[in-house]
């Protein structure tokens, strides 16, 4: 939504189906490095400044 892009206008940029965008989302689903690479070039976002964050990562313990 910041870009203002729609699940719909996501999906047909990556050639995907409105299902795959929400999984993703939602962390239901895992994107490939070659997906992500397309989404943040759709995007324009650096993969510096995607992987840049402001609180540090709390490791899930199972």
């Amino acid at each position: 939504m910041e870009c203002g892009f729609t699940q719909e206008q996501l999906s047909e940029m990556l050639s995907k189906n409105t299902k795959y965008i929400r999984d993703i989302e939602r962390y239901e689903r895992l994107i490939s490095n070659k997906m992500l690479i397309n989404l943040l070039d759709i995007l324009q976002i650096q993969p510096s400044e995607f992987y840049s964050f402001d609180t540090p990562y709390i490791w899930d313990k199972k």
